[in-house]
């Protein structure tokens, strides 16, 4: 008789910023890639990726930062609610 493999618990949250609600679930990036991951889901299926570097620089798939390069609402949000380090990493 095998011993079955416990699944890795998982956990969403639901952050609402304005009147939009997002599902947000933690990613598991690679060490290369970044340090911390989430991906903001919308009801409607539309999905976000929001990454911390090591060295603390943060980035977003949504339009918003990709047309200004500044902390987007998804990165702000992040690190109001601690998930993102405020700081860069020295």
């Amino acid at each position: 008789m095998t011993a079955k493999k416990k699944a890795s618990p998982t956990f969403q949250i639901v952050f609402r910023i304005g009147m939009q609600d997002y599902v947000i679930t933690p990613l598991r990036p690679h060490a290369s890639i970044a340090l911390r991951a989430y991906r903001f889901a919308k009801p409607d299926g539309e999905t976000y990726d929001v990454r911390q570097m090591a060295d603390g620089y943060c980035e977003c798939e949504c339009q918003g930062f990709l047309r200004w390069r500044t902390p987007c609402k998804h990165i702000r949000m992040l690190k109001a609610a601690g998930m993102f380090d405020e700081t860069p990493a020295m």
